[in-house]
């Protein structure tokens, strides 16, 4: 059939899924596994080191979507800076009108399947979830600095004395440029915010925005999220079960899945290349290339309405606080294991109504002591109001004397 010099036509992808679930306590968002046979690999993450950094990296085909640096990237305690190269425009490999209605996820991740037919070839999952339009940083999803300068990226946070937080995706980053946006599109999806946006997981907590560029500004101005499909890459991680056996595990996030329970063809590393540094200078020195993103009053006070990763990793370590749990740990029924500022963020992520009293509280706790003036900082990060300001003056008054550095805080922030 194939004659002399001819060569075969080149397999076409196929995604077949392996395991579906809904959104359980277990379970923080609803997905699919699915297994990408014979993939293109144009959307491929690349990693490597330059100037004695090292880079993880998002390309598609030759364009840099999204780059995370650290001075030795895999060092969980390590922090981890971020600037995204805006490689990405409209193109027809990313448009799907199956992400612009509110359809079942088992029919949207069908709707998905040519994009991913573009990933190399392996397992990944797919995740029904919710993200916030900003970097996590206080700065839009849209305006995340790409020149010289770098904003700390949302990857691996860290709490200290080596405990560090989870991986699963709250942030994005747009890989679209700004000048792309049409307002008129913008728009149309304020009035009718429907359907879901397309996102790739990197680390920690942020992804890349592929597709709802224009959905994800319109929820930024309605303060909504973004629903979205999240594609996290799979791979084998070593753990121990429940009975205490090392098992090899299938790893996406935080997704766990027994190896020994599915029939897997390929391999379960992690789908990343490694280059060397000339390669990866190259793959950096196309990022100024899409134009230099400037940050504006507009985007930051948008960005303002979200919580900050610090929030985001406070709620993730000590859970949600009810108004019967809050009882509890002010009447010593719960034992507080972690430090005062942490159950603070929480609260104010929560937006609690009885936050003044939890705040109170731990301020009078002499375990706490030595976080008195990181709380009240922490309330100093609100927006003002009459009972905020009002609760301020009388902390300050109680603690002026012991404390004359929270009386200045105090008085700059009223």
């Amino acid at each position: 059939m194939f004659g002399k010099g001819k060569k075969r036509p080149a397999k076409q992808p196929s995604v077949i899924v392996k395991d579906r679930w809904e959104k359980t306590e277990e379970k923080e968002a609803a997905g699919v596994l699915v297994e990408v046979i014979n993939g293109k690999g144009c959307l491929r993450e690349v990693y490597g080191e330059t100037d004695n950094k090292t880079y993880l990296t998002l390309l598609f085909y030759d364009r840099t979507l999204l780059a995370l640096q650290g001075d030795e990237y895999f060092c969980p305690t390590c922090e981890k800076m971020l600037k995204s190269g805006y490689g990405m425009e409209q193109t027809q490999e990313f448009w799907q009108n199956k992400l612009n209605d509110d359809v079942p996820l088992t029919e949207a991740v069908a709707g998905i399947k040519p994009i991913l037919g573009l990933l190399k070839s392996g397992y990944y999952v797919v995740v029904d979830t919710e993200l916030y339009p900003m970097d996590g940083q206080g700065n839009l999803f849209c305006e995340v600095p790409n020149a010289e300068e770098y904003v700390e990226g949302t990857c691996i946070y860290y709490y200290g004395n080596g405990k560090w937080g989870g991986n699963t995706p709250y942030f994005m980053v747009a890989t679209e440029p700004k000048m792309k946006l049409q307002q008129g599109r913008i728009e149309e999806y304020k009035e009718n915010l429907q359907g879901r946006a397309l996102a790739y997981y990197m680390d920690g907590y942020m992804t890349a925005l592929l597709d709802g560029h224009h959905k994800a500004m319109a929820a930024a101005y309605l303060h909504k999220k973004v629903p979205a499909l999240v594609i996290l890459p799979a791979y084998q991680v070593l753990e121990r079960d429940e009975n205490g056996d090392i098992v090899e595990m299938i790893a996406a996030g935080e997704f766990r899945w027994n190896c020994a329970l599915h029939t897997l063809q390929y391999s379960l590393k992690r789908p990343r290349e490694n280059v060397g540094a000339e390669a990866m200078k190259q793959i950096l020195d196309t990022i100024p290339k899409y134009g230099t993103i400037e940050v504006c009053e507009e985007g930051k006070k948008l960005a303002g309405y979200y919580p900050t990763v610090e929030a985001i990793a406070a709620y993730d370590l000590v859970g949600e606080i009810t108004d019967k749990r809050l009882q509890d740990m002010m009447s010593g029924k719960e034992v507080l294991e972690e430090k005062a500022i942490y159950y603070v963020r929480a609260l104010i992520l929560q937006k609690h109504a009885s936050l003044f009293e939890a705040v109170s509280f731990f301020l009078e706790q002499e375990a706490f002591r030595g976080e008195r003036y990181a709380i009240i900082k922490e309330l100093t990060k609100l927006p003002k109001s009459d009972v905020l300001v009002d609760f301020l003056i009388q902390v300050m008054v109680e603690y002026e004397d012991a404390y004359p550095e929270m009386k200045d805080l105090i008085l700059d922030y009223v």
